[in-house]
Parts: structure tokens; C-alpha cells; sequence
């Protein structure tokens, strides 16, 4: 890092107690991403980390409640009509890029507080349609519960029997189909069994 920065080592310990408190709440957007990079530089620095309290996912909120554009910037505009700073007017794109550890601590502050603050102003909103809309079961003890696990998933991979996937895979095509059907002809009218809120009409209120 340049000495512009904050010393990162020194950093990455002033965050460690935050992150690992399990009384403090974390709430990311895409939490995949961002532990990943956090995991790696802990790593490389020969530190141990192990984030806690961390329940709520801001992506995978609105990717539930079927949002088309589930980008933080994205949402942020279509929901909040405010224009978030695209990440390239501060460390540039294609051969000139560089890495956002190289700016001065000032020019990065406010893009890492907008990001932060309208993470938890999402979550605000989001909490409220997750309830209005049934979904926060499955958000909950699905989707979040799920996390670590495809985190280390990422981190570390996994045997698969190829073999056993295809024949699994054609099994719940199989299946799937066959719910599908009994469904629409059940409810008799066309839905689309991937869309949550779709789901969620057809479980708690018809």
C-alpha cells in the first residue's frame, strides 16, 4: 500500500474484534464478495478471522423480492432516485485501472460511506417487504443460514461425483416438471415456480 493509506495490517487487527463480535450486527451486500476479499487478505497477512452476527444480505434480499436490478448502485437509483459515484471515477477501468487501496484515505471515504449507508437504508426497506410478503422464513432460515457454507464452498471447493450430479440432475428436472404441472392444474392459472413473490401469493394467500 502506498503511504497515503491506512497501514492495512494495523487495520485488518482494529477490525478483527468487530468482525468476530457477536454482538454486533453485520449486514453486507453480496456478503459472498465481500468476505472473499476479506477472508484472503486475512489470510495473506497471517490472521485468523471468523466474521459473527452477520444475518442479513442486502443482494439476496432483493433478488427474493424480485428485483430485476439487484446491484447496490442500481437499486439504490430505482429506489431512492440518488445516483451512487461508479466506482471508475475514483480508480479508473481497463489498463489504467488501479487498485482502490492506492487512493488517499479522503477520496475513497465518502464512496465507502455512501456504500454503507445505503446498504442499511436497503435493509430498513427490505426487512419490511421480506414481511409483507411472506419471505422471511425462507430468507432466514434458507438463504442466510446458507452462506457459510457456500463461502467455504468457494473458498476451499468440493468432491463431485459427476456422474451422480447428472443422474440427480435429470431426477429433479424429472420432478420439477411434474410439480410444475400438477400446479398450474391445480391452481388453474400459469405460474412460475422461481419467482418467490409468485410463490408466496400462491402459499398465504390463495
Amino acid at each position: 500500500m502506498k503511504e497515503n493509506n491506512l497501514p492495512l495490517k494495523e487495520s485488518l487487527e482494529l477490525l478483527k474484534p468487530i468482525l468476530e463480535s457477536s454482538e454486533i450486527l453485520k449486514i453486507a451486500h453480496n456478503i459472498n464478495f465481500d468476505f472473499s476479499v476479506l477472508n484472503n487478505t486475512y489470510i495473506n497477512h497471517n490472521i485468523t478471522i471468523n466474521i459473527k452476527n452477520f444475518n442479513f444480505d442486502t443482494l439476496i434480499a432483493a433478488n427474493l423480492l424480485g428485483y430485476r436490478n439487484i446491484g447496490l448502485k442500481e437499486l439504490v437509483k430505482d429506489l431512492f432516485n440518488i445516483d451512487l459515484e461508479p466506482i471508475t471515477n475514483i480508480i479508473g477501468k481497463g489498463k489504467s485501472q488501479i487498485s482502490i487501496g492506492e487512493k488517499p484515505v479522503n477520496e475513497i471515504a465518502k464512496y465507502a460511506i455512501n456504500d454503507a449507508y445505503f446498504t442499511y437504508k436497503l435493509k430498513q426497506k427490505f426487512d419490511n417487504e421480506l414481511s409483507n410478503n411472506n419471505l422471511n422464513k425462507l430468507f432466514d432460515e434458507l438463504e442466510i443460514k446458507l452462506i457459510p457454507i457456500l463461502i467455504q464452498m468457494q473458498s476451499e471447493g468440493m468432491p463431485i461425483n459427476l456422474n451422480l450430479l447428472n443422474e440427480l440432475q435429470n431426477e429433479f428436472l424429472n420432478k420439477i416438471n411434474t410439480i410444475e404441472n400438477n400446479t398450474k392444474s391445480l391452481i388453474q392459472e400459469e405460474i412460475n415456480l422461481n419467482s418467490p413473490q409468485q410463490l408466496s401469493k400462491i402459499l398465504f394467500e390463495k
